[in-house]
């Protein structure tokens, strides 16, 4: 069943997800979360790259992170992408399906968002070091 999960995700292989060292962890994905960004994929219509260890984590992020239980992901869209990164924030929200959203504009080489499932909803945007929380 694990398989045939994956072989419907149409943008993305569950490698991509993995943590370093973890070649497999990467199937632990929440699969809502996976096709979800799966869909949003398809609606933005450029690439949507997985940093790494931005997916299913052992380490790396905050305590209690939604990445140490795969209902997290941090990515950016390809550099090519002609929508600025606050048209790519609106589309992200209009999917409507993840919890929380996170912009952060000082990742490089361009601005980064985090998405994940938690129960609730809320969004931040980081700069400089300081999160802010507009929901």
């Amino acid at each position: 069943m694990e398989n045939r999960f994956w072989e419907s995700i149409k943008y993305f292989k569950y490698q991509e997800f993995s943590a370093p060292g973890e070649p497999k962890s990467g199937r632990l994905m929440n699969h809502f979360l996976v096709m979800s960004l799966d869909e949003l994929r398809g609606i933005l219509g450029w690439p949507i790259i997985i940093h790494k260890n931005g997916g299913y984590s052992l380490n790396g992020h905050a305590e209690n992170s939604h990445h140490y239980e795969g209902k997290a992901v941090d990515f950016h869209v390809d550099p090519d992408c002609f929508l600025p990164s606050r048209q790519q924030l609106q589309v992200i929200l209009s999917v409507g399906k993840f919890g929380g959203v996170g912009y952060y504009p000082e990742w490089a080489p361009v601005p980064g968002f985090h998405v994940d499932v938690r129960p609730g909803f809320q969004i931040w945007a980081k700069r400089k070091g300081v999160y802010t929380y507009l929901i």
